[in-house]
Protein backbone atom coordinates (compact mmCIF):
# COMPACT_ATOMS: atom_id res chain seq x y z
CA UNK A 1 0.00 0.00 0.00
CA UNK A 2 0.95 3.66 -0.39
CA UNK A 3 2.75 5.31 2.71
CA UNK A 4 0.04 8.39 2.72
CA UNK A 5 -1.31 10.66 0.23
CA UNK A 6 1.50 13.00 -1.58
CA UNK A 7 1.27 15.57 -3.74
CA UNK A 8 3.76 17.01 -6.63
CA UNK A 9 3.18 20.35 -7.42
CA UNK A 10 5.48 22.63 -9.58
CA UNK A 11 4.88 26.17 -9.18
CA UNK A 12 5.12 27.86 -12.75
CA UNK A 13 2.84 25.31 -14.36
CA UNK A 14 0.45 21.85 -14.63
CA UNK A 15 1.82 18.31 -14.03
CA UNK A 16 1.20 15.56 -16.95
CA UNK A 17 1.63 11.69 -16.34
CA UNK A 18 1.81 9.63 -19.20
CA UNK A 19 0.99 6.23 -18.12
CA UNK A 20 -0.20 3.00 -19.63
CA UNK A 21 -3.03 0.67 -19.12
CA UNK A 22 -2.82 -1.96 -21.88
CA UNK A 23 -3.17 -1.87 -24.73
CA UNK A 24 -3.31 2.15 -25.02
CA UNK A 25 -1.18 4.97 -23.82
CA UNK A 26 -3.20 7.56 -21.19
CA UNK A 27 -2.67 10.71 -20.67
CA UNK A 28 -3.04 12.93 -17.31
CA UNK A 29 -3.12 17.04 -16.62
CA UNK A 30 -3.46 18.81 -13.76
CA UNK A 31 -2.37 21.76 -11.40
CA UNK A 32 -1.32 18.87 -8.93
CA UNK A 33 -0.82 15.21 -8.97
CA UNK A 34 -2.25 13.38 -6.00
CA UNK A 35 -0.47 10.01 -4.82
CA UNK A 36 -2.42 7.76 -5.37
CA UNK A 37 -4.08 9.46 -8.23
CA UNK A 38 -8.25 9.74 -8.34
CA UNK A 39 -8.08 9.59 -12.08
CA UNK A 40 -6.36 7.82 -15.30
CA UNK A 41 -6.62 10.93 -17.38
CA UNK A 42 -8.09 9.83 -21.11
CA UNK A 43 -6.57 7.96 -23.59
CA UNK A 44 -4.47 9.65 -26.06
CA UNK A 45 -2.23 7.30 -27.97
CA UNK A 46 -3.72 3.97 -29.17
CA UNK A 47 -2.11 0.36 -30.98
CA UNK A 48 -2.70 1.07 -35.21
CA UNK A 49 -3.90 -2.77 -36.46
CA UNK A 50 -1.51 -4.00 -38.99
CA UNK A 51 1.24 -2.15 -37.94
CA UNK A 52 4.69 -2.52 -36.18
CA UNK A 53 2.87 -1.12 -33.00
CA UNK A 54 -0.47 -3.08 -33.82
CA UNK A 55 -0.71 -5.00 -30.64
CA UNK A 56 0.21 -2.23 -27.98
CA UNK A 57 2.24 0.51 -27.01
CA UNK A 58 3.59 2.15 -24.07
CA UNK A 59 5.65 5.45 -23.02
CA UNK A 60 9.22 5.02 -23.45
CA UNK A 61 11.46 8.42 -22.28
CA UNK A 62 10.31 10.91 -21.12
CA UNK A 63 9.20 13.44 -23.73
CA UNK A 64 12.19 16.34 -24.24
CA UNK A 65 10.67 19.86 -24.99
CA UNK A 66 12.26 20.88 -28.25
CA UNK A 67 10.66 24.28 -30.20
CA UNK A 68 8.66 21.61 -32.57
CA UNK A 69 6.57 20.30 -29.43
CA UNK A 70 7.15 17.76 -26.64
CA UNK A 71 9.28 15.00 -28.35
CA UNK A 72 8.92 11.21 -27.06
CA UNK A 73 10.39 8.06 -28.42
CA UNK A 74 7.78 5.27 -27.08
CA UNK A 75 7.32 1.35 -27.90
CA UNK A 76 5.73 -0.70 -29.40
CA UNK A 77 5.19 -4.53 -30.01
CA UNK A 78 3.65 -6.15 -33.26
CA UNK A 79 4.60 -8.81 -35.67
CA UNK A 80 7.57 -9.35 -37.27
CA UNK A 81 7.87 -12.32 -39.67
CA UNK A 82 5.94 -14.29 -37.30
CA UNK A 83 7.12 -13.71 -34.06
CA UNK A 84 6.58 -10.38 -31.80
CA UNK A 85 8.94 -7.73 -32.10
CA UNK A 86 9.44 -4.41 -29.59
CA UNK A 87 10.28 -1.93 -31.44
CA UNK A 88 11.04 2.42 -30.76
CA UNK A 89 9.09 4.93 -32.81
CA UNK A 90 8.46 8.31 -32.33
CA UNK A 91 5.28 11.11 -30.95
CA UNK A 92 5.08 14.51 -31.16
CA UNK A 93 3.00 16.16 -29.30
CA UNK A 94 1.52 20.42 -28.84
CA UNK A 95 3.81 22.23 -25.81
CA UNK A 96 0.71 23.83 -24.21
CA UNK A 97 -1.20 20.99 -25.13
CA UNK A 98 0.63 17.34 -24.77
CA UNK A 99 -2.47 15.21 -25.55
CA UNK A 100 -2.50 16.66 -28.98
CA UNK A 101 -0.08 14.65 -31.13
CA UNK A 102 1.06 16.38 -34.61
CA UNK A 103 2.82 13.71 -35.53
CA UNK A 104 3.67 10.13 -35.39
CA UNK A 105 5.82 8.17 -36.66
CA UNK A 106 4.38 5.21 -39.14
CA UNK A 107 7.78 3.18 -39.34
CA UNK A 108 9.69 2.40 -36.15
CA UNK A 109 12.84 4.65 -35.86
CA UNK A 110 14.86 1.36 -34.35
CA UNK A 111 14.32 -2.22 -34.07
CA UNK A 112 16.18 -5.49 -33.55
CA UNK A 113 17.78 -6.53 -36.38
CA UNK A 114 18.49 -3.10 -38.42
CA UNK A 115 22.16 -3.37 -40.63
CA UNK A 116 24.24 -0.90 -38.05
CA UNK A 117 23.51 -3.60 -35.13
CA UNK A 118 26.99 -4.24 -33.75
CA UNK A 119 27.85 -8.09 -33.32
CA UNK A 120 27.17 -7.92 -29.95
CA UNK A 121 23.89 -6.82 -30.01
CA UNK A 122 22.59 -8.91 -33.20
CA UNK A 123 24.22 -11.88 -30.63
CA UNK A 124 21.78 -11.12 -27.92
CA UNK A 125 18.92 -10.10 -29.88
CA UNK A 126 19.53 -13.59 -31.29
CA UNK A 127 20.31 -15.95 -28.26
CA UNK A 128 19.09 -13.45 -24.95
CA UNK A 129 17.28 -13.31 -22.62
CA UNK A 130 14.13 -12.09 -24.79
CA UNK A 131 14.62 -11.76 -28.30
CA UNK A 132 13.67 -9.35 -30.44
CA UNK A 133 13.29 -6.51 -28.14
CA UNK A 134 14.21 -2.99 -27.85
CA UNK A 135 12.71 -0.73 -24.87
CA UNK A 136 13.48 2.27 -24.32
CA UNK A 137 13.05 4.70 -20.61
CA UNK A 138 15.38 7.16 -21.34
CA UNK A 139 16.33 9.95 -23.82
CA UNK A 140 18.79 13.04 -23.48
CA UNK A 141 20.35 15.90 -25.15
CA UNK A 142 24.12 15.22 -26.38
CA UNK A 143 25.03 18.87 -25.42
CA UNK A 144 22.80 20.47 -22.95
CA UNK A 145 20.50 19.70 -19.92
CA UNK A 146 17.44 17.57 -20.03
CA UNK A 147 15.25 20.83 -19.46
CA UNK A 148 17.03 22.59 -21.76
CA UNK A 149 14.85 23.62 -25.18
CA UNK A 150 15.79 22.01 -28.41
CA UNK A 151 15.99 23.58 -32.09
CA UNK A 152 16.44 21.21 -35.08
CA UNK A 153 20.51 21.28 -35.06
CA UNK A 154 20.54 19.99 -31.74
CA UNK A 155 21.31 16.21 -31.32
CA UNK A 156 19.36 13.44 -28.94
CA UNK A 157 21.17 10.57 -27.10
CA UNK A 158 18.40 7.37 -26.83
CA UNK A 159 19.35 4.57 -24.67
CA UNK A 160 17.33 1.17 -25.17
CA UNK A 161 17.77 -2.56 -23.64
CA UNK A 162 18.95 -5.50 -25.58
CA UNK A 163 16.56 -8.86 -25.06
CA UNK A 164 16.09 -7.75 -21.69
CA UNK A 165 19.54 -8.04 -21.48
CA UNK A 166 22.33 -5.39 -21.97
CA UNK A 167 22.20 -1.46 -22.44
CA UNK A 168 22.48 0.09 -25.33
CA UNK A 169 22.91 3.75 -27.25
CA UNK A 170 21.82 5.28 -30.56
CA UNK A 171 21.75 9.04 -31.59
CA UNK A 172 19.86 11.09 -33.94
CA UNK A 173 20.06 14.98 -34.85
CA UNK A 174 16.24 16.42 -34.15
CA UNK A 175 15.80 17.96 -37.62
CA UNK A 176 16.05 14.21 -39.32
CA UNK A 177 13.60 12.45 -36.98
CA UNK A 178 10.84 15.61 -37.39
CA UNK A 179 9.26 15.92 -40.41
CA UNK A 180 10.50 19.27 -42.34
CA UNK A 181 6.26 19.76 -42.38
CA UNK A 182 5.57 19.96 -39.05
CA UNK A 183 7.87 22.78 -38.28
CA UNK A 184 6.04 24.71 -40.84
CA UNK A 185 2.59 23.80 -40.39
CA UNK A 186 1.99 23.46 -36.27
CA UNK A 187 -0.66 21.16 -37.06
CA UNK A 188 0.61 18.57 -39.42
CA UNK A 189 -1.70 15.82 -39.49
CA UNK A 190 -0.72 13.15 -37.34
CA UNK A 191 -0.04 9.12 -38.31
CA UNK A 192 0.88 10.81 -41.87
CA UNK A 193 1.38 7.04 -43.92
CA UNK A 194 4.26 8.31 -45.48
CA UNK A 195 7.96 7.09 -44.49
CA UNK A 196 9.70 7.89 -41.35
CA UNK A 197 11.65 10.97 -41.16
CA UNK A 198 14.92 9.38 -39.86
CA UNK A 199 16.48 6.53 -38.15
CA UNK A 200 18.38 6.58 -35.15
CA UNK A 201 21.74 5.55 -35.95
CA UNK A 202 23.48 3.01 -33.23
CA UNK A 203 26.46 3.41 -31.37
CA UNK A 204 29.44 1.62 -32.79
CA UNK A 205 30.41 0.48 -28.86
CA UNK A 206 27.64 -1.20 -28.23
CA UNK A 207 26.87 -2.50 -25.54
CA UNK A 208 27.85 0.40 -23.54
CA UNK A 209 26.61 -1.55 -20.12
CA UNK A 210 26.91 -4.98 -19.59
CA UNK A 211 26.26 -6.91 -15.89
CA UNK A 212 29.12 -7.50 -13.65
CA UNK A 213 28.34 -10.96 -12.18
CA UNK A 214 30.15 -10.33 -9.11
CA UNK A 215 28.89 -7.45 -7.96
CA UNK A 216 27.40 -8.33 -4.01
CA UNK A 217 25.41 -6.77 -2.02
CA UNK A 218 24.01 -8.01 1.43
CA UNK A 219 20.20 -7.67 2.36
CA UNK A 220 19.63 -8.91 5.46
CA UNK A 221 22.79 -10.78 6.40
CA UNK A 222 22.15 -12.81 3.13
CA UNK A 223 24.54 -11.99 0.10
CA UNK A 224 23.02 -11.48 -2.96
CA UNK A 225 24.33 -11.03 -6.98
CA UNK A 226 22.37 -8.17 -7.97
CA UNK A 227 23.35 -7.98 -11.74
CA UNK A 228 22.55 -10.97 -13.89
CA UNK A 229 21.03 -8.55 -16.47
CA UNK A 230 21.58 -4.40 -17.00
CA UNK A 231 19.47 -2.78 -19.03
CA UNK A 232 16.51 -0.24 -20.00
CA UNK A 233 17.85 3.04 -17.79
CA UNK A 234 16.42 6.04 -17.50
CA UNK A 235 18.51 9.10 -18.33
CA UNK A 236 18.89 12.39 -17.04
CA UNK A 237 21.79 14.94 -18.05
CA UNK A 238 22.66 17.70 -15.41
CA UNK A 239 25.82 19.72 -15.84
CA UNK A 240 27.44 18.22 -18.40
CA UNK A 241 27.28 14.48 -17.19
CA UNK A 242 24.60 12.14 -18.13
CA UNK A 243 23.45 9.51 -15.31
CA UNK A 244 21.63 6.48 -16.20
CA UNK A 245 19.43 4.73 -13.54
CA UNK A 246 19.83 1.17 -14.98
CA UNK A 247 17.39 -1.74 -14.05
CA UNK A 248 19.47 -4.65 -12.76
CA UNK A 249 17.69 -8.07 -12.46
CA UNK A 250 19.80 -10.33 -9.91
CA UNK A 251 20.16 -14.10 -9.46
CA UNK A 252 17.61 -14.15 -7.35
CA UNK A 253 15.24 -12.53 -9.28
CA UNK A 254 14.39 -9.02 -7.79
CA UNK A 255 15.00 -6.18 -9.89
CA UNK A 256 16.75 -3.17 -8.46
CA UNK A 257 18.23 0.17 -9.68
CA UNK A 258 21.88 0.60 -10.24
CA UNK A 259 23.62 3.88 -11.13
CA UNK A 260 26.25 4.74 -13.91
CA UNK A 261 27.35 7.83 -15.48
CA UNK A 262 29.55 9.53 -18.19
CA UNK A 263 30.76 13.09 -19.72
CA UNK A 264 29.70 11.86 -23.54
CA UNK A 265 27.14 9.78 -23.05
CA UNK A 266 28.15 7.59 -25.43
CA UNK A 267 30.88 6.19 -22.83
CA UNK A 268 30.02 4.71 -19.28
CA UNK A 269 32.85 6.26 -17.31
CA UNK A 270 31.73 4.92 -14.08
CA UNK A 271 29.07 3.04 -12.02
CA UNK A 272 28.47 2.18 -8.64
CA UNK A 273 29.12 -1.19 -7.01
CA UNK A 274 25.59 -1.52 -5.04
CA UNK A 275 22.24 -0.25 -6.26
CA UNK A 276 21.37 3.17 -5.43
CA UNK A 277 17.63 2.38 -4.94
CA UNK A 278 15.91 -1.11 -4.22
CA UNK A 279 12.41 -2.84 -2.92
CA UNK A 280 12.12 -2.54 0.66
CA UNK A 281 7.65 -1.55 0.60
CA UNK A 282 5.17 -3.98 0.43
CA UNK A 283 4.13 -2.76 -2.79
CA UNK A 284 7.92 -3.47 -4.16
CA UNK A 285 8.05 -6.60 -3.44
CA UNK A 286 6.27 -9.93 -3.71
CA UNK A 287 5.17 -11.24 0.00
CA UNK A 288 5.32 -14.93 -1.88
CA UNK A 289 9.06 -14.41 -2.97
CA UNK A 290 10.58 -17.64 -1.49
CA UNK A 291 7.59 -19.80 -3.17
CA UNK A 292 8.34 -18.00 -6.40
CA UNK A 293 12.20 -18.62 -6.44
CA UNK A 294 11.50 -22.36 -5.51
CA UNK A 295 8.58 -22.94 -8.90
CA UNK A 296 11.31 -20.76 -11.38
CA UNK A 297 14.34 -23.24 -9.73
CA UNK A 298 12.21 -26.13 -10.26
CA UNK A 299 10.71 -25.13 -13.82
CA UNK A 300 13.99 -23.19 -15.62
CA UNK A 301 17.03 -24.15 -13.11
CA UNK A 302 17.31 -20.83 -12.69
CA UNK A 303 15.31 -17.82 -11.11
CA UNK A 304 13.40 -15.07 -13.65
CA UNK A 305 12.70 -11.87 -13.08
CA UNK A 306 9.66 -12.35 -9.58
CA UNK A 307 9.30 -9.32 -8.44
CA UNK A 308 11.29 -5.89 -7.33
CA UNK A 309 11.64 -2.26 -8.57
CA UNK A 310 11.90 -2.07 -12.51
CA UNK A 311 12.12 0.34 -15.26
CA UNK A 312 12.82 3.65 -14.13
CA UNK A 313 12.15 6.81 -15.56
CA UNK A 314 13.47 10.39 -14.34
CA UNK A 315 12.65 13.75 -15.03
CA UNK A 316 13.97 17.29 -13.36
CA UNK A 317 10.64 19.27 -12.02
CA UNK A 318 11.69 22.17 -10.27
CA UNK A 319 14.94 21.51 -7.48
CA UNK A 320 13.52 17.52 -7.45
CA UNK A 321 14.26 14.35 -9.63
CA UNK A 322 10.67 12.69 -9.97
CA UNK A 323 11.39 8.59 -10.41
CA UNK A 324 8.79 6.89 -11.57
CA UNK A 325 8.90 2.78 -11.90
CA UNK A 326 7.73 -0.67 -11.98
CA UNK A 327 6.64 -2.31 -8.55
CA UNK A 328 6.51 -5.54 -9.16
CA UNK A 329 4.97 -7.59 -6.12
CA UNK A 330 1.74 -9.20 -6.39
CA UNK A 331 1.08 -8.18 -9.84
CA UNK A 332 3.42 -4.84 -11.42
CA UNK A 333 2.20 -1.27 -11.21
CA UNK A 334 3.24 2.11 -11.42
CA UNK A 335 5.62 3.84 -8.51
CA UNK A 336 7.41 7.32 -7.66
CA UNK A 337 10.08 8.37 -5.63
CA UNK A 338 11.60 11.46 -5.05
CA UNK A 339 15.05 13.32 -4.43
CA UNK A 340 16.38 16.94 -4.98
CA UNK A 341 19.10 17.49 -7.18
CA UNK A 342 21.52 18.83 -4.91
CA UNK A 343 21.25 15.67 -2.36
CA UNK A 344 21.80 13.28 -5.63
CA UNK A 345 24.53 15.61 -6.85
CA UNK A 346 26.13 15.35 -3.36
CA UNK A 347 25.35 11.45 -2.59
CA UNK A 348 27.22 10.74 -6.00
CA UNK A 349 30.50 12.85 -4.76
CA UNK A 350 30.46 11.92 -1.62
CA UNK A 351 30.34 8.13 -2.55
CA UNK A 352 27.80 7.32 -0.46
CA UNK A 353 26.80 4.02 0.87
CA UNK A 354 23.93 1.50 -0.61
CA UNK A 355 22.45 2.04 2.92
CA UNK A 356 22.83 6.14 2.55
CA UNK A 357 21.45 5.94 -0.98
CA UNK A 358 18.36 4.33 0.37
CA UNK A 359 17.72 6.83 3.19
CA UNK A 360 18.13 9.51 0.79
CA UNK A 361 15.17 8.78 -1.35
CA UNK A 362 11.34 9.93 -1.06
CA UNK A 363 9.34 7.10 -1.23
CA UNK A 364 5.53 8.35 -2.79
CA UNK A 365 4.13 5.16 -3.24
CA UNK A 366 2.00 3.69 -5.93
CA UNK A 367 0.18 5.89 -8.33
CA UNK A 368 -2.53 3.17 -9.10
CA UNK A 369 -3.58 0.43 -7.05
CA UNK A 370 -4.05 -1.39 -10.23
CA UNK A 371 -1.67 -2.52 -13.01
CA UNK A 372 -0.03 -0.03 -14.70
CA UNK A 373 3.14 0.37 -16.11
CA UNK A 374 5.57 2.43 -18.08
CA UNK A 375 4.46 6.08 -16.55
CA UNK A 376 6.78 9.19 -16.45
CA UNK A 377 6.30 13.05 -15.03
CA UNK A 378 7.06 15.82 -16.70
CA UNK A 379 6.11 19.78 -15.97
CA UNK A 380 4.08 22.30 -18.45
Amino acid sequence: MNLGTERVRHKDGKIVLMHRILPDMQILIADELQIPCQSIGETFMTPRPWTWDGEKIGGGAPPLKTRYGWLQFYHGAGEREGRRAYRLGVALSALDDPKQILYRSWEPVLEPGDEDETADETHYQQKGWVSDVVFTCGAVPKHKNSDDLLSEADEILVYYGVADEVLCVAEVKLADIVPNEVGHHPFFAKDDPSPSSGRLKRFSGNPILKPNPEAVIFEKGREVRWERLTYNAGAIRLDGKVYLFYRALGYDGISRIGLAWSRDGLKVEGRLPYPIFYPKGRYERPEDERERRERHLKKYKMCREIGGVEDPRVTLIGDTLHMTYTAYSDIPRLALAAMKVDKFLQAVQKGCSFEEWQNRWQRLGLIFPWEDKDGFLFAL
